[in-house]
C-alpha cells in the first residue's frame, strides 16, 4: 500500500513539473539579409574558401569587423563577436536538399552577381544549434 501511495505521488509531481525549465528551448536567435559577395570569398589572409559555411562567417566578419558592408546585407545582433562567428559550421548549417545546386554555385562563383540569402540562427544563449537559409524569390 505504502508503495502504490509513493508511486502515485510522484507520478502527480512529476505531471505538475514544467519540462520547459528543465531543458533550454532553441530560440530563433537572429535573422538577416546577407549579400555574399567577392570579399566574403576569401579569409583575411587572401585564401579562396570552399565550403558555405566558411562564406557566411567571413560575410558576417567582413560586415562587423572590417566594415565590408554590400547593398542589402543586414545586421544581426549575435555575430559581433568573434566567438559567435566561430560556430558557424558546416555542423550546424542546415540546408534544405532543393538548395544544394544553388548552394554549390554560390561557392563555386566568384560573387560578383551577389547573391542573397535570408539566413536563420538558432539556439540558446550564446551556443547556436541550427542556421537555416531561404532564398529569395
Amino acid at each position: 500500500m505504502m508503495k502504490c501511495i509513493s508511486f502515485g505521488f510522484g507520478l502527480l509531481l512529476l505531471m505538475c513539473f514544467d519540462f520547459s525549465t528543465a531543458v533550454a528551448q532553441e530560440q530563433l536567435l537572429a535573422r538577416y539579409i546577407a549579400n555574399i559577395g567577392p570579399e566574403d570569398h576569401y579569409n583575411s589572409s587572401g585564401k579562396r574558401l570552399t565550403s558555405f559555411a566558411a562564406l557566411i562567417a567571413q560575410d558576417r566578419a567582413n560586415f562587423h569587423r572590417f566594415g565590408i558592408r554590400h547593398q542589402h546585407d543586414g545586421f544581426d545582433p549575435i555575430f559581433t563577436h568573434r566567438s559567435m562567428r566561430a560556430q558557424i559550421s558546416p555542423a550546424v548549417l542546415k540546408v534544405e536538399s532543393y538548395y544544394r545546386e544553388y548552394i554549390n554555385h554560390v561557392v563555386s562563383s566568384n560573387g560578383a552577381d551577389g547573391t542573397y540569402i535570408i539566413v536563420y540562427v538558432y539556439g540558446y544563449g550564446n551556443r547556436i544549434t541550427r542556421i537555416s537559409i531561404d532564398v529569395p524569390g
